[in-house]
């Protein structure tokens, strides 16, 4: 991806408009995200694969209102998320995501090996794995794991995996619900589709560094993500 945070760069350059930043819209989110970069193809064969929920410690995972960017609604059992194109008027909170439309689990985790299930109910670009706790909530994000972001999902009328490079998943159909696989000692995060369907894909050697690792969430436009049972 080829974009990355605004810094000021001398006294001559002022810090971006954060209330421009603020209103950048879904749609040029997802270009961002959906167009930049030259992709790699995932075959059949190579490390994508059908495979059946793997075994792991269920975690009961609810979402983080003050993390939520302004467009997100968070449902009251704090188990969905849904996006709107009326931003809410939110009280600061540096948590916050101030840009993209994103949020983040309520726990987060530092050891074990854990699972959840998301399902899709609505939309066509969105995206869930996990992300570190030192991941910014300021400015324009990197999907990408050097970022602190492992996760897969519907772009730009694709699914990806958002590795170095992205990586198009080759699927059919439009799986409905996906169950995310933290292993933090084994230092992977993998993707189990329920239908048996893909996107099935494993982020190997993950670099956690010590941090607490929360489930991620982007939800774009007209998308909504609620977590399973």
């Amino acid at each position: 991806l080829g974009w990355g945070r605004h810094e000021r760069k001398g006294r001559g350059q002022q810090e971006p408009n954060r209330k421009i930043l603020r209103h950048l819209s879904s749609r040029t989110q997802e270009r961002q995200i959906c167009g930049a970069g030259a992709e790699k193809k995932l075959w059949w064969g190579d490390a994508f694969f059908y495979h059946p929920f793997s075994p792991s410690q269920a975690a009961f995972v609810t979402l983080d209102p003050d993390t939520a960017h302004a467009s997100l609604v968070v449902s009251r059992d704090r188990r969905g998320v849904r996006w709107t194109d009326a931003e809410q008027d939110l009280p600061p909170d540096p948590r916050r995501f101030d840009v993209f439309c994103c949020v983040l689990g309520h726990r987060g985790f530092n050891a074990g090996r854990h699972s959840w299930e998301v399902e899709v109910v609505a939309g066509g670009t969105w995206a869930l794995g996990v992300a570190r706790n030192s991941l910014s909530r300021r400015g324009c994000l990197e999907f990408r794991p050097e970022e602190g972001i492992w996760a897969v999902g519907r772009c730009g009328n694709r699914y990806r995996a958002f590795a170095s490079p992205p990586t198009t998943l080759p699927t059919s159909g439009n799986p409905r619900r996906i169950q995310v696989v933290l292993d933090y000692e084994g230092e992977q995060v993998a993707f189990y589709s329920a239908e048996q369907l893909p996107p099935v894909f494993t982020f190997q050697k993950a670099c956690f560094g010590g941090e607490s690792i929360f489930p991620f969430f982007w939800v774009g436009r007209g998308s909504h993500l609620r977590l399973c049972p």
